[in-house]
């Protein structure tokens, strides 16, 4: 049970690291040449491919229910606009958009519709 539990805070520090370097990279696509913009596109679907195994397995486990949509940021932004303010579902979600997702792509859950 221990190894789950690392294994999924080490899968979501990786996925985080992805999300990140995407985003950077989104932000300085002009000046990145187009070769390297090439090896990047494998580095995006390597990072999409663990965010997808992270919703299916562990955000399952978090969340209490199957995955109805392919990435963890969507089901945030689901459970967001869907759950009540007072769920530990919403709660959860709304802490892994503030804290992890939202500094480094704004609006990415959807945080700016909410209210």
């Amino acid at each position: 049970m221990i190894d789950f539990i690392l294994y999924g805070i080490e899968l979501l520090f990786v996925v985080w690291l992805f999300f990140i370097n995407v985003m950077t990279w989104k932000k300085h696509q002009a000046k990145i040449p187009k070769w390297v913009q090439y090896v990047l596109y494998i580095v995006v679907a390597v990072g999409w491919v663990l965010d997808v195994l992270f919703n299916i397995i562990y955000c399952s486990v978090l969340f209490l229910e199957l995955p109805k949509e392919w990435t963890a940021s969507e089901r945030f932004r689901r459970i967001l606009i869907t759950k009540h303010e007072s769920s530990y579902r919403w709660k959860l979600a709304y802490l892994f958009c503030t804290k992890l997702i939202e500094p480094w792509d704004w609006n990415h859950c959807g945080l700016a519709n909410l209210k």
